[in-house]
């Protein structure tokens, strides 16, 4: 009889084990993922995470102390709750059949906002990015990332932020990090807890304002994002010009008379052209045969170029290439086709101005004709345009290629001393020597910390100075040592510099009109256009 009651007791609690065994299994199955990689978590943050470093990733292996290879350990990861709990995102669920999206509680969104990223915690504590609607931003280790997060635990370019032109909205993806990504408290990246080695982008999750994003364990940068309101693609020049603009003109006086020349030279200067707040454009026009056809292309091209940078892709081509050549040609074309003028024409010196996302100022330059652009980079020279007068050796080598080539002691063609210009259709259908296929200069990257300068101007101020002399002078006058005896004075602004330039000019006796445009780039973000 015991024998049977142990028996039976054993029975039971064999039936009992077995129960529990199948109950444990069902609730595994039965979690979802994040929950899953939340209690790993939780109970083994005290083990080594390995992450895996490529050496061509480690660029600043000094700074953070790193090999390739290394082993790194995991801190413990700290809550990131907010006082909302109800997460306010749009997360696209890919299935089969199509992209279905769940909408829960979206933050109201105007037609455009301006998202703000600023390191709060971690390494690059202070660091931060500003990107505007229609362009993107990548973050991660690398240098060439719009964000640069130096900690050993962020990948080499880790997530992405692009805007989502259809829903009016910033999308951040998770570009297949290492060590996980949260927005919120909430995993964002493809889990790697099971051992996968495919790193894989994640679904985008909209982000909206003040949401903390957490880049491995200990970099968490948090979102502003700021409403474009209708009037705010006309913000002026004093908000977001990067740089101090200022501009002289002055038709000048023939010496002889004294008689004072008709003025031809029409100059074009502004930021947020078309209300696109990152983009600038700088221009000047000699006219010959009278100003309307200068006047007539200060028109056109600034409204060609606008029309074409206003397309999503066209403008986030130039930004994401960091090449404006294509823009810059077909502006230059579609002028030329547009300008109907037989007898009058014009030069054309544009330069445009772009910043990414980092604020990191990029300059390219196109021009027709003998009026010219130059900068002074941190104390390096560089001409950003090429002269077409009928002297220069590269107008010489074109005609030569044509198979054209001047006449010994040859300096016109048809009266004119440039070979390229807009407008002058007559003199182009006589002489096909005439052309309006602008030069265009390399791009010219400028950082926030760089000291920089630029003057375009008119062949008013060449002819008497040249570019290095005129720098020189600039830059005297920049830092106050213009006319001083040697005595450093009080620095001047972008328009007395512009000013003295054009004075300078004037007491070496120039006989054409004269129009000075400086850029200082040190006082950048606190300027205004000084005309």
């Amino acid at each position: 009889m015991l024998d049977e009651g142990i028996l039976a007791a054993i029975c039971l609690l064999c039936v009992f084990v077995l129960l529990l065994a199948a109950w444990k299994l069902w609730h595994c199955l039965t979690r979802s993922p994040e929950q899953v990689w939340k209690s790993i978590q939780c109970s083994d943050a005290s083990q080594p995470l390995v992450v895996r470093i490529e050496p061509n990733e480690v660029l600043e292996s000094e700074a953070l102390g790193l090999e390739a290879g290394q082993t790194l350990k995991r801190r413990a990861l700290p809550c990131l709750q907010r006082e909302d709990s109800i997460r306010r995102t749009k997360v696209a669920e890919v299935f089969d059949s199509g992209v279905v999206e769940s909408d829960n509680t979206q933050a109201e969104l105007s037609h455009g906002t301006i998202i703000n990223l600023e390191v709060v915690s971690g390494t690059s504590l202070g660091a931060s990015a500003t990107c505007y609607p229609g362009q993107s931003i990548t973050i991660g280790r690398l240098p060439t990332n719009g964000l640069v997060i130096k900690d050993a635990e962020v990948s080499g370019k880790h997530a992405s932020i692009t805007w989502n032109s259809q829903n009016s909205a910033w999308d951040f993806v998770d570009l297949g990090s290492l060590n996980g990504t949260y927005v919120n408290d909430q995993l964002v990246s493809v889990d790697l807890s099971n051992g996968g080695s495919v790193r894989k982008p994640s679904l985008p999750v909209e982000l909206v304002g003040d949401d903390v994003i957490l880049l491995g364990s200990s970099s968490r940068i948090l979102v502003h994002i700021h409403k474009i309101n209708d009037d705010a693609r006309s913000i002026p020049s004093t908000l977001i010009c990067p740089f101090e603009v200022g501009v002289a003109a002055d038709p000048m006086a023939l010496r002889r008379g004294g008689k004072r020349l008709p003025m031809e030279d029409v100059y074009f200067c502004e930021w947020s052209v078309g209300g696109l707040q990152e983009f600038g454009l700088f221009c000047i026009f000699d006219g010959h045969g009278g100003a309307a056809a200068a006047k007539a292309a200060s028109q056109i091209l600034p409204k060609v170029l606008y029309d074409m940078l206003k397309v999503d892709s066209r403008r986030m081509e130039v930004i994401k290439n960091a090449d404006a050549k294509d823009v810059l040609l077909d502006a230059f074309n579609s002028t030329e086709a547009a300008l109907e003028y037989d007898y009058e024409g014009c030069t054309a010196t544009v330069l445009l101005i772009w910043l990414d996302a980092g604020r990191v100022a990029y300059a390219q330059c196109a021009n027709v004709g003998d009026s010219s652009c130059v900068f002074s980079v941190d104390g390096e020279y560089i001409s950003m345009t090429e002269d077409h007068r009928l002297t220069s050796l590269s107008e010489r080598a074109r005609m030569l290629k044509m198979g054209r080539q001047l006449r010994e002691g040859e300096t016109r063609l048809c009266g004119m001393n440039i070979a390229r210009a807009l407008g002058d259709k007559f003199l182009k259908e006589q002489e096909l020597r005439f052309s309006s296929i602008p030069f265009i200069s390399n791009v010219l990257r400028i950082k926030q910390e760089s000291k920089a300068l630029a003057i375009l101007a008119s062949d008013g101020l060449w002819d008497v100075l040249s570019q290095r002399r005129a720098l020189q002078l600039a830059l005297e006058a920049k830092d106050g040592k213009c006319n001083t005896g040697g005595i450093t004075s009080k620095p001047v602004s972008a328009k007395s510099i512009a000013e003295a330039l054009l004075n300078k000019a004037r007491t070496l006796r120039t006989k054409d009109n004269t129009t000075v445009i400086i850029l200082d780039f040190v006082n950048n973000s606190k300027s205004a256009i000084g005309k």
